[in-house]
């Protein structure tokens, strides 16, 4: 009985130094693949950015604020971990255009998602600019097509200019460059 339950417990503890190196093996091999980008500090192997993001949070900032400072001391890409997770993060906005308008490069759709949906209210909902799989956009942006074209634009500039004049009137009223206007009831 105690061979039995000795040889249990060694393969259990053989089990669970397998998951351990596959695990550090699997973070490895993440951070070879994005060796080449700059990666901020501090950074811990196993548990990536996560101390330095939590610590951000529990001070009541914003996330952005570390990212800013990234971006200052690493230049406009760099790579974040968490766990095992990744996030190449781009704050140029030429790197930008260029990675939406390719149709090849990878789009999470976790990110496209919220973007759709901020706070749980809809901001840019399921649209052309919130939709990660090409082959549902590219149909989708044939059909607007047409509406960009510059003679159907041009029909549209008086309608457009009798809406703002519409708008001006009615915000002059309140321009006194003290009260604050919430656009939002004005829409």
């Amino acid at each position: 009985m105690a061979a039995v339950l000795l040889s249990l417990l060694g393969l259990a503890l053989v089990a669970v130094l397998a998951a351990f190196l596959s695990i550090t093996a699997y973070l490895h091999y993440q951070h070879r693949r994005f060796a080449h980008l700059p990666r901020p500090e501090p950074f811990n192997f196993y548990f990536g950015h996560f101390s330095a993001i939590k610590n951000v949070i529990k001070n009541g900032k914003p996330l952005d604020i570390l990212f800013i400072d990234w971006y200052y001391q690493y230049g406009p890409v760099f790579v974040v971990y968490i766990f095992h997770h990744h996030r190449v993060i781009f704050l140029d906005p030429k790197h930008t255009k260029e990675i939406v308008m390719n149709p090849n490069m990878y789009k999470p759709g976790m990110i496209y998602k919220k973007l759709g949906y901020v706070w749980g209210e809809r901001f840019l909902g399921k649209g052309l600019l919130t939709e990660p799989h090409y082959e549902v956009w590219k149909p989708r942006r044939s059909l607007y097509d047409p509406s960009f074209s510059k003679v159907h634009l041009k029909t549209l500039i008086p309608a457009f200019n009798e809406c703002v004049d519409r708008m001006v009137e009615k915000l002059t009223p309140l321009a006194d460059g003290v009260t604050l206007v919430p656009m939002k009831k004005e829409f």
